[in-house]
């Protein structure tokens, strides 16, 4: 990408000149680079023109858990007409260990600053799994993502989505270089922050990967544990944790809009609540089908992750790096769709499950016949979840931060990234399934001693 950007500024180049495929790269590269300036800074004027910045988001709450953190207070205070701080108390012993060497005020501009890099990284860090398009689209997709409405407002509320979404490509691609320690540090600090990313242990699990594993587990059992000790009284602030986590997940804010994961959507269509009118109201059909929804999670993801092992990458050269980018997208995916809560920033974390089907779509020969086109088919699908990403204004039931009172088909709608995620999920187990398939008797898989 960096090349990308000195051709651009190249003196010598000449834009009227070379083929045509050229010239399109070339205007491709300026236009990516003039989408992300203008990302950028139409972020920080929202940013400086709102009053008191960041009071009001959610970097505020972690700011004011790091405050309590310091004083040896319990985070977990309930305030009325405010959601509480649910994390792990380590994220706000993180911030807190920076907010005393810069402050609480407003050199927390540093921080969306920050994420707009790691969006850079993370760009570099799927380039490193292998190239699906030249660095100039690259540069002009990371344009269109800056300049989304998801992503801006990601970086305005401080979340830390693009932080975790780094910090599992820094594992995956550790734990295939078998740089085993580096991962399991990376994983488990993307586990302490949201404790249902635990589904990576799971997935090293299925790869064998016994050792990463408990490397992953001990070091992120370690890092929740011991902030706890912190407070006055720990298991009183595991008792404000547990409960903060509650409010989020069960009734009334768990059938909010904003959560789109399938039981949320169940909670809508089946119970009594301040944000949609019901289908029905039958209480027991929506833990009915909160409880088929995790066993579907279960069984997809033990057909697409089996248990096998084979030859292991090397620190320069992954194979089959797509298929291990879109089995972690899969997972995770299933985590979020079928799990109690998944908020449209939450995408973010499944962005691998794009990237990876669209790299084994390029490297299945298309005289693969189904596993090709099962694997195009998978990165449409993801495709149809992540279009969001290029909406640069607020669209109503697609993007909006603000829903009516829900009826009839519209409970529906406001289901629909969960809905797609699971498809596209499915999606991608058919196409992981005609790999294995195509595989001659005997043959090795590629990943599975990587995690060892």
């Amino acid at each position: 990408m960096l090349n990308a950007l000195k051709k651009q500024f190249d003196l010598g180049a000449n834009f009227t000149g070379g083929t045509r495929a050229a010239r399109a790269e070339r205007v491709a590269g300026v236009v990516g680079l003039a989408l992300a300036l203008f990302g950028v800074a139409a972020t920080f004027f929202v940013i400086a023109k709102q009053p008191g910045w960041p009071v009001t988001v959610d970097l505020d709450l972690y700011l004011d858990a790091a405050k309590l953190i310091v004083q040896g207070r319990n985070p977990y205070i309930l305030i009325e007409n405010r959601d509480p701080f649910a994390y792990p108390p380590f994220l706000a012993v993180l911030v807190a260990v920076i907010g005393q060497g810069i402050g609480y005020g407003k050199l927390w501009i540093l921080w969306p600053c920050l994420n707009i890099g790691l969006v850079f990284g993370c760009v570099l860090l799927f380039r490193s799994f292998g190239r699906i398009m030249s660095d100039s689209w690259l540069l002009l997709a990371t344009g269109v993502l800056l300049c989304s409405r998801l992503i801006r407002s990601d970086l305005f509320h401080g979340q830390v989505n693009i932080l975790l979404l780094f910090f599992v490509l820094v594992g995956l691609r550790s734990f295939l270089s078998r740089a085993t320690l580096r991962g399991a540090i990376a994983w488990a600090f993307v586990i302490v922050c949201k404790p249902f990313m635990g589904v990576l242990i799971f997935y090293l699990l299925c790869r064998r990967g016994w050792r990463a594993a408990a490397l992953t587990a001990s070091i992120a059992a370690i890092l929740f544990v011991g902030p706890f000790l912190l407070i006055n009284n720990p298991v009183a602030g595991v008792r404000g944790w547990l409960a903060a986590s509650a409010f989020y997940t069960t009734l009334p804010v768990g059938a909010r809009p904003d959560h789109q994961s399938l039981p949320a959507l169940a909670k809508r269509i089946f119970t009594e609540n301040p944000f949609s009118i019901p289908w029905i109201d039958a209480p027991v059909a929506a833990q009915v089908a909160s409880v088929l929804a995790a066993i579907l999670a279960i069984m997809i993801f033990l057909a697409a992750v089996p248990l096998r092992r084979g030859i292991a990458g090397s620190a320069r050269e992954i194979p089959n790096a797509g298929q291990s980018l879109a089995e972690i997208g899969l997972t995770v995916g299933l985590a979020l769709s079928c799990g109690p809560l998944l908020e449209g920033d939450h995408l973010i974390l499944i962005w691998p499950g794009l990237y990876g089907a669209v790299l084994c779509a390029q490297r299945v020969r298309t005289d693969a016949g189904v596993e090709h086109r099962r694997w195009l088919l998978a990165a449409t699908g993801w495709c149809a979840v992540f279009w969001v990403f290029a909406l640069p204004v607020i669209v109503p039931f697609v993007a909006s931060p603000t829903w009516p009172v829900l009826n009839g088909a519209q409970i529906l709608l406001s289901g629909r990234n969960g809905i797609t995620v699971f498809l596209a999920c499915l999606l991608t187990l058919s196409a992981l399934r005609a790999g294995v398939a195509s595989r001659k008797p005997g043959a090795q898989d590629h990943l599975g001693a990587a995690y060892a």
